[in-house]
């Protein structure tokens, strides 16, 4: 797990991919091993998803930014707060992180950046052709 952000009704994940399992199988089980503590709080996962898998030379920094900035992009909270529930892999520092006010805030410019998740991931397509 590189990078990750909890919303209120969905989650980002950005990790590498191993050899072993393939991205389905991946989500089989984070779904599988979470399910229990999703059903004692009386909630489930939804049917429909989104994954996508990044080809090996497409840089991760786009990605992790637009999963920090998700939770400030749609107004949950304010661009002077936290968002608690954004993590980072001790071992993975994206350069975007160097640019945050006072250390872990997003500059309001970026929020006008056209890096949402359907544009990254066309990007993404469009390149492989």
């Amino acid at each position: 797990m590189l990078a990750a952000t909890v919303m209120p009704e969905h989650v980002h994940l950005l990790f590498t991919l191993g050899r072993r399992i393939s991205l389905s199988q991946v989500h089989a089980k984070y779904k599988a091993k979470t399910k229990r503590g999703l059903s004692e709080d009386g909630l489930a996962w939804q049917d429909n998803f989104f994954d996508h898998r990044l080809r090996e030379q497409v840089p991760l920094e786009r990605f992790a930014r637009y999963i920090f900035l998700n939770p400030y992009a749609k107004g949950i909270v304010s661009l002077h707060e936290a968002w608690p529930f954004w993590m980072l892999n001790d071992a993975y520092t994206p350069e975007f992180m160097l640019s945050l006010v006072n250390e872990a805030n997003p500059p309001i410019e970026w929020l006008h950046l056209p890096d949402g998740a359907m544009s990254l991931v066309q990007e993404d397509v469009i390149g492989r052709g």
